[in-house]
């Protein structure tokens, strides 16, 4: 196993965590760290911003790996949403109201990843929240979903995991200091099989 120690800190001159007050471009690097492996002499270095990009995607990947063998026998369902930062100014606030909304219909939670994003047209700030539930269907999809004061968000069931999940890893990391870009649930549960032969 390779081991490798720090051998140089950069602060990147002029960069800062936060983009501007708007949060409408994408964050910079504030500092770069420089690796050195103990065995060959070789140098690495990653910046704090290739930091927190891998680890968002690693979310990504970790919530996609954990339902596509569900989601391909077509135990669960996965909801893509984009919700307008304008109406909810948290996630948690979205995540809360759409959990109520699940359960009248008795349709379990199962796992969530949100994204931070400004539209590349309008620039306007929302989320991209991906949520695991037990499976949906279209009858009851209509039934959350089809109302008129749904439209400060979209929501459509997912074709292809994968092609989201290579969206999402691209994109840049946005939100101004000590807001979080994106997040995930505790845990990825997994659908009551039981329930799903009910």
């Amino acid at each position: 196993m390779k081991q490798y120690k720090l051998w140089r800190f950069e602060v990147l001159s002029g960069a800062s965590i936060e983009s501007d007050k708007s949060g409408q471009i994408p964050q910079k690097a504030k500092y770069r760290k420089h690796f050195v492996n103990l065995e060959t002499a070789e140098v690495s270095s990653i910046t704090d911003l290739d930091s927190r990009k891998f680890k968002r995607n690693k979310h990504i990947i970790n919530f996609t790996n954990a339902y596509k063998t569900l989601f391909k026998n077509q135990d669960v369902s996965i909801l893509t949403f984009a919700v307008n930062e304008s109406k909810y100014n948290s996630v948690s606030k979205f995540l809360n109201m759409l959990e109520k909304k699940l359960s009248r219909k008795q349709v379990d939670k199962l796992g969530y990843v949100w994204v931070r994003d400004v539209g590349d047209i309008k620039f306007d700030r929302h989320f991209h929240v991906l949520i695991a539930t037990s499976r949906i269907t279209a009858k009851v999809f209509q039934e959350l979903f089809s109302k008129k004061k749904h439209s400060h968000f979209d929501v459509e069931f997912i074709r292809n995991p994968n092609g989201l999940k290579a969206y999402l890893t691209r994109k840049e990391l946005y939100g101004i200091k000590r807001q979080r870009s994106y997040g995930k649930s505790k845990e990825f549960k997994i659908a009551n099989r039981n329930a799903l032969n009910t």
